[in-house]
């Protein structure tokens, strides 16, 4: 035998064809989908109702089928069905496990494949994907992508028959609804890939895939994209808790200081003293990266507002806090200015890293503690800062250990009505805007 030519198979055709010699004459054989290679060859009505019927038992079964046919010539007319060979994907253990974590998590699933739509079902079924129908390229085709709406993507468990370009059409059509997650392993996942917000390559996945993919699974099959989902979900909870943090602690140091630089024509704090806050704080911020979070078990989003609001009353406690333990210290103790410096240091340092256990959850503050690295790292920064406020070092002058105890005691109590200001709800505020509008009306 000597081959003559040979055609790959690829998605459009849905075959591979061999033409070769023997014995000095041309022979062709195909192997692809059956129904593909049924329209091939010369086949009577009971034969292929009989082929149709194998069929289709063996996809009810999970069972992907692929038919082998000759022909002598060259041409693939008139072919001989030579018969049937049937193929199962076994199905890793993991998969089922994955499907139902995504859906306790929030995160819809519905399974995209080439395979036929009894094929498609009973993988569905066994994978528990919710939803009540299986679509197919041909109802895809006669309704348009763009007809799709949301809730036919909550209803259908799987799109069966489906090509690469499909693929990027689902994806596409997905994305005005939802947040699209898309996986893929071969070139022609490429395009999908890339359209989705978040893309997927698996481990086995082309070079191409990997470089256009947002996300590279490093592992076989998919149950890594778990702690993909969770990592991401840790990641948004610290940044949330962070930006609340850090909002609401320059709001309260910078107009801290620039209303009482207004009012004294002085700075309650030396630029050493501003440097020393900051290196402080440095340790603590690096620690919120791996800060104890509390994680939604549906997708989270950032409302400006509410966030914004709650960094600013955060903020106003510690302005109210800073401006009171000032003149508490000029007017009543009738400390001296370097001495007022160096307290109002250590109560800017002590009261921002004690804010971090106040934002970084919506609980109580002393029911759901940071992590042991925050704890540390705030205790550590804390302690540097009231140790350099008792020596005077660095500081234009030394505060005894009981101004340094007030300084504590002090902070820790508006630590508490910071707190209470977590239970103004968005009513509250209404309320609040109501009472403070000339008119009576909330603006």
């Amino acid at each position: 035998q000597t081959r003559v030519s040979y055609i790959p198979g690829d998605s459009e055709r849905k075959r591979s064809t061999l033409v070769y010699t023997r014995d000095a004459e041309f022979e062709t054989l195909s192997l692809g989908a059956p129904r593909v290679i049924a329209d091939l060859c010369l086949l009577d009505e009971n034969t292929r109702e009989a082929f149709g019927k194998d069929i289709d038992r063996l996809a009810e079964r999970g069972y992907r089928s692929i038919a082998l046919a000759r022909a002598r010539g060259d041409a693939e007319k008139n072919m001989e069905l030579l018969g049937l060979l049937s193929l199962s994907d076994t199905l890793r253990e993991d998969a089922a496990g994955v499907i139902s974590f995504l859906q306790q998590n929030g995160i819809g699933v519905a399974m995209v494949t080439g395979d036929d739509r009894a094929i498609a079902k009973e993988i569905a079924r066994k994978l528990n994907i919710p939803g009540s129908k299986i679509l197919s390229r041909e109802d895809l085709l006669a309704r348009g992508f763009k007809a799709l709406q949301a809730k036919d993507f909550e209803d259908t468990q799987a799109f069966a028959q489906i090509l690469p370009e499909d693929k990027l059409e689902l994806v596409k059509a997905a994305g005005r609804y939802f947040t699209v997650a898309a996986n893929g392993d071969g070139v022609n996942d490429l395009p999908a890939v890339k359209a989705a917000s978040v893309g997927f390559a698996v481990a086995n996945a082309v070079d191409a895939l990997k470089g256009a993919a947002d996300i590279v699974l490093l592992s076989p099959g998919i149950a890594v994209m778990r702690d993909a989902f969770l990592e991401g979900r840790k990641i948004f909870a610290r940044l949330y808790s962070y930006s609340l943090y850090r909002i609401s602690e320059s709001f309260r140091l910078i107009v801290t200081i620039a209303f009482l630089g207004i009012l004294i024509g002085s700075y309650p704090l030396s630029p050493l003293q501003l440097i020393l806050i900051a290196l402080l704080n440095d340790l603590p911020i690096i620690s919120l990266a791996f800060d104890r979070v509390k994680l939604a078990n549906r997708p989270s989003t950032i409302n400006v507002k509410e966030q914004f609001e709650r960094s600013l009353l955060f903020g106003t406690v510690g302005i109210i806090e800073s401006l009171i333990l000032y003149f508490v210290a000029i007017y009543y103790l009738h400390l001296p200015l370097p001495v007022v410096q160096t307290l109002f240091f250590l109560k800017l340092t002590v009261s921002g890293h004690l804010l971090i256990y106040v934002a970084h959850t919506n609980e109580r503050w002393w029911r759901y503690l940071p992590s042991r690295e925050v704890i540390w790292a705030t205790a550590l920064t804390q302690g540097i800062a009231t140790l350099l406020a008792i020596s005077g070092l660095f500081m234009p002058a030394p505060i005894s250990w009981q101004l340094a105890l007030l300084v504590w005691v002090w902070t820790f109590c508006f630590m508490q009505v910071a707190e209470l200001t977590k239970r103004v709800t968005p009513e509250h505020r209404k309320v609040l805007a109501r009472l403070l509008s000339p008119s009576g009306v909330t603006p």
